[in-house]
């Protein structure tokens, strides 16, 4: 998760080492929905870093701030966070590690996760991983862990015990659909008030998430499902210039800071790009190592979808501000790439409303993206 590069943290979610599965984990069981209202929650600033978007959940009714995460899956909360009775813990086990090299394990327990306790339909019984040691989730941060909006397979769903290996967990929002057949859920973010940049009070909301059922135009969707080669849901990205293009696979990811792209995305979007010339910029006043300097333009195509956004900040914008609570275009070179993905973080995502629209087995099969 967190690693300090240079003074400005980077925060990168994708999970680089997960357990292995033997064969794709069969589908859970759904059961007969019960027809509710749409469920709402906040996303505010946190206050660890730039770009860090909190929302709070309960778990056995105690308040507990997490990153609001749609690179990943299941709940991961630190056990001082959390109150839970011995047997409530299951025999399994589970680690794993991020993108940026920070480490979890723990054990995996059941427990209530609410994202409105006076709303008894937001309360699901759903197991949850209780980290006791690593150091993704500092205990001294406000973040106390991972809420999991993927709704894919990548980071809980396997646990360890002395009989092997089981499926043990998904995300909230699968657990939601099977229960009550909510089959999408839509992040949208309020503009800031700077057009590409704010301060905010961590007490002020920066958006919401909405669970509910998709009534939309299906045609208008941007396929985005699990990709057992990746390791988690993406789809297909087409990077294009006057004279060339690049294709990779592509993610959207709230719990990512910056905007995490190849090098290759870089010098097919940015004409005659140098990284001695086109990065760095802001490096000395605080901004990470391998940050694209403000100004360029990039474009991406997506199925049924295409956009362009210009990179942040400029040198002189650096010269005269701190780093941000939230800003828009921020983007570092991930030299050959992150664990196979062009990873569009919450820079890219608070320009648009995204949401999830999940299958059957309550799995991410489409987003929309507006």
């Amino acid at each position: 998760m967190a690693v300090e590069l240079h003074n400005q943290v980077v925060l990168v979610d994708l999970v680089l080492v997960t357990v292995e599965h033997p064969h794709p984990p069969d589908s859970p069981t759904p059961t007969p929905p019960t027809t509710v209202n749409p469920i709402s929650m906040n996303i505010y600033p946190g206050t660890d870093y730039g770009n860090e978007p909190i929302v709070v959940v309960y778990i056995n009714g105690k308040p507990v701030t997490m990153l609001a995460d749609t690179g990943a899956s299941g709940v991961l909360v630190n056990q001082s966070a959390v109150s839970i009775p011995s047997s409530d813990f299951t025999s399994y086990t589970f680690s794993g590690q991020f993108g940026d090299g920070s480490t979890f394990s723990g054990t995996i327990a059941s427990a209530t996760v609410c994202i409105n306790p006076s709303n008894t339909a937001s309360c699901i019984v759903m197991p949850i991983g209780v980290v006791t040691s690593g150091n993704a989730f500092s205990t001294s941060g406000e973040r106390q862990g991972d809420f999991g909006l993927d709704s894919g397979l990548n980071i809980m769903d396997v646990g360890y015990n002395s009989s092997g290996s089981s499926v043990t967990g998904y995300s909230y929002p699968t657990y939601l659909a099977q229960q009550y057949g909510m089959n999408s859920y839509t992040l949208s973010f309020y503009p800031l008030s700077n057009t590409f940049y704010a301060n905010v009070s961590a007490t002020t909301p920066i958006g919401q998430i909405t669970f509910g059922m998709y009534s939309g135009n299906s045609n208008t969707l941007v396929p985005y499902a699990m990709d057992f080669l990746v390791g988690l849901p993406d789809t297909s990205g087409t990077f294009a210039s006057a004279t060339n293009s690049y294709i990779d696979n592509v993610i959207f990811d709230t719990g990512s800071n910056y905007n995490f792209f190849s090098t290759s995305v870089l010098q097919t979007e940015i004409p005659n790009f140098s990284q001695s010339a086109d990065e760095n910029a802001c490096y000395n006043y605080g901004w990470a190592s391998g940050i694209v300097n403000g100004g360029f333009a990039i474009s991406y195509i997506l199925q049924n979808y295409n956009t362009s956004f210009t990179t942040e900040p400029s040198l002189s914008f650096c010269q005269n501000n701190p780093i941000l609570d939230l800003i828009i275009g921020n983007t570092l070179d991930a030299g050959s790439g992150l664990l196979g993905v062009e990873d569009f973080g919450l820079p890219e995502m608070l320009r648009h409303t995204f949401t999830w629209v999940l299958g059957g087995d309550g799995f991410v099969q489409d987003v929309g993206i507006e």
